[in-house]
């Protein structure tokens, strides 16, 4: 069967006018290149329509050449899996051989499909990222090449970008720092190609927010824990998905300290309080003053501007009978400020100053409410 291209005919005239009949009507008293359009050549008699013109004996010479078949309107995935087919769909203006071949960034081949003969019109192709030895290609940046080869010596070219991406997303997790505090959750695409990350979090009452995309190809994200605090038995399974389907997941068993940090000191000294509270995160100090002005200072900062924090100043049980007095001998609140921290000074009452003045020291305990557990022992010396 004949091959169908497009056809241009070269004319040169010399003397007078001629009008060459092709896609237009084009009149030449000089050189003139005039398109033909689709035709099919030999052995099927064509013909090219040309008039003389009224004036000098018209001289002129006509040639008809075909122009390169070619290649418009390629269109691939801009970036896929490896091992999944993915089809490229682009326009040939005539009758050819084609082939396709997969580039990697340096322009070395890492890809050849053998070629095959196409008519004109759109046409697609489906091709997969694998290399010539059947293995997944790296991910990353390559180029999809077009070439075209007519039955008349002609060729041409074209070059399409894609990228391949098959890893999935890592996912770094961090244990909490309390109880009632939250998981931190970093997703990073390592190609950072297909980003555009579904995360799912699993601890039935935890929820997760996204807090900000650090770059291009990661995102952090905050677990929040359930209302009554993580437990031992607490576990958080993160999933995440790229716009591919790549994914990947990690649990976290979650570690709760079994006693908050505590510390102690003698009247004027610091020492570091535990922050159990839902609101509350980092460390307190606190400093107990001298006898003439029994209490405690406690400073520490918190999560939550304007939320309200209550310290407790406690002795034992016993101690309480023995003195007749009752477990908490002091108490005070605040809310925690605009930068995120807060003071409060806990007075002991009179009553309590003066009995507990009989003994050369006593243990006291500073509690932050909403803490579980969480105290913090000073010796009160006269």
């Amino acid at each position: 069967m004949p091959s169908r291209a497009t056809f241009v005919a070269d004319v040169s005239v010399t003397q007078g006018a001629v009008r060459v009949y092709g896609t237009s009507n084009q009149t030449v008293t000089g050189a003139a290149t005039v398109p033909l359009g689709q035709l099919y050549a030999s052995p099927t008699p064509q013909s090219v329509g040309i008039e003389k013109l009224d004036g000098p004996q018209a001289r002129y010479q006509v040639s008809v050449r075909p122009l390169p078949v070619a290649i418009s309107g390629a269109s691939a995935p801009a970036v896929a899996q490896a091992a999944s087919a993915s089809t490229v769909r682009y326009s040939l203006d005539g009758d050819t051989t084609v082939s396709f071949a997969i580039l990697d960034a340096t322009g070395a081949v890492r890809r050849a499909y053998a070629p095959f003969a196409v008519t004109s019109g759109a046409r697609s192709f489906t091709y997969d990222g694998l290399d010539g030895a059947g293995l997944p290609l790296p991910d990353g940046a390559y180029t999809l090449q077009i070439r075209s080869a007519d039955p008349y010596g002609g060729s041409n070219t074209q070059n399409v970008p894609v990228a391949f991406d098959s890893s999935a997303p890592q996912i770094a997790l961090t244990q909490p720092s309390s109880s009632t505090a939250p998981s931190a959750v970093v997703i990073t695409d390592p190609a950072g190609l297909a980003y555009d990350t579904d995360v799912v979090a699993g601890e039935a009452s935890a929820r997760v927010r996204e807090d900000s995309n650090g770059t291009s190809t990661q995102s952090r994200y905050t677990i929040t824990p359930p209302s009554s605090g993580w437990t031992s038995a607490s576990a958080v399974t993160v999933r995440a998905v790229d716009k591919l389907g790549n994914s990947t997941s990690q649990t976290l068993k979650i570690a709760v300290p079994s006693k908050a940090p505590t510390g102690g000191g003698s009247a004027g000294g610091s020492g570091p309080v535990g922050t159990g509270s839902g609101i509350l995160r980092g460390t307190a100090t606190m400093r107990i003053s001298a006898a003439r002005s029994t209490g405690a200072l406690v400073r520490g900062t918190g999560s939550k501007i304007g939320a309200r924090v209550t310290v407790r100043l406690r002795i034992a049980k016993a101690l309480a009978r023995k003195y007749r007095l009752p477990v908490d001998i002091g108490k005070a609140s605040t809310s925690i400020g605009g930068d995120r921290t807060f003071a409060v000074k806990v007075r002991i009452s009179k009553t309590a100053a003066k009995r507990l003045r009989k003994r050369s020291s006593t243990k006291l305990s500073i509690v932050v409410a909403g803490g579980k557990a969480l105290r913090s022992s000073v010796q009160l010396r006269r």
